[in-house]
């Protein structure tokens, strides 16, 4: 089975609706996961409430979730690193020294990736779950092979 890491700045709000619905999409061909670039990743926050709130409605339970930051995993044991962005993806890029067998994948690469502000309210954060589920399949496919 393969592995799947999610990551994003703070692990609160994109990287968990990422995984969450990545993880409905590719069912039992992988395990994924999320966390964040940021040191306020390893502060063991809940997920954002809006986004708690969006997922709920989508019948999610993100009630136990709390961000971690991705370099305390063990990065080696997953197969793919989908980052939001192309920022995230170039703080994790210079994190995985030794870890050539990871493929690296970009959300939404060449439209701007996922997009959300810290101060985000309700409707951004709609915008942003919009974008995933119609950037869901073509990850999924790319993780297939």
């Amino acid at each position: 089975m393969r592995k799947v890491l999610c990551v994003c700045v703070d692990n609160t709000a994109r990287s968990v609706m990422l995984a969450a619905l990545l993880q409905e999409e590719l069912g039992n061909v992988a395990q994924v996961e999320s966390a964040g670039i940021s040191k306020k990743a390893g502060e063991g926050l809940p997920a954002n409430v809006h986004t708690d709130q969006l997922m709920r409605h989508r019948g999610f339970d993100l009630s136990s979730h709390k961000s971690r930051r991705f370099d305390s995993l063990d990065l080696a044991q997953f197969s793919h690193i989908v980052c939001v962005d192309e920022t995230t993806e170039e703080e994790v890029i210079l994190s995985l020294v030794g870890c050539w067998m990871i493929e690296i994948l970009v959300a939404n690469e060449g439209g701007g990736g996922i997009p959300l502000t810290p101060e985000a309210g309700w409707q951004e954060h709609r915008a942003c779950l919009a974008l995933l589920e119609r950037t869901i399949p073509a990850i999924a496919r790319q993780i297939r092979g």
